[in-house]
């Protein structure tokens, strides 16, 4: 699991002061990227002249307590699942302090090939990248 502190901004927020929705999906994507960048993995190289391309396929939230303004939040990356052109990653935003789960987001990208556009088996180096993240762990901190 890859782990980052974030707290959250007034300009992630909607009117009531709370987290913007859509803002969980930026700060997901935002973890795989650094992630990414982190295990040496160039995000800009990537686009501009890589091999494949990840699209997102489906993507999906869950809110489960209000985060504010102000609060500290502990993201955790995990893998969920690795398939042979698809693999589905998972969020967790947790409360710091008390350790609550306040949020998920579960992602799908598939491998596409930027010469066909079509979809390809996911390149060894990036598994190896993906299963450094471990097994998937719930809410209950027990390996799924």
């Amino acid at each position: 699991m890859y782990f980052r502190k974030k707290i959250l901004r007034l300009s992630e927020s909607d009117a009531s002061g709370v987290l913007y929705f859509a803002q969980q999906f930026r700060m997901a994507q935002e973890l795989f990227e650094e992630y990414l960048e982190e295990t040496g993995i160039s995000l800009r190289e990537s686009l501009e002249k890589g091999e494949y391309l990840l699209p997102v396929v489906h993507a999906e939230a869950d809110f489960f307590a209000p985060i504010k303004v102000g609060d500290e939040l502990e993201l955790g990356l995990q893998l969920a699942r690795l398939g042979n052109s698809s693999f589905t990653l998972r969020c967790l935003f947790k409360s710091v302090g008390s350790d609550r789960i306040v949020g998920t987001t579960t992602i799908v990208h598939v491998a596409i090939a930027r010469s066909s556009w079509s979809k390809m088996p996911i390149p060894k180096s990036l598994v190896s990248v993906l299963e450094a993240l471990g097994p998937l762990v719930s809410e209950t901190n027990e390996t799924v």
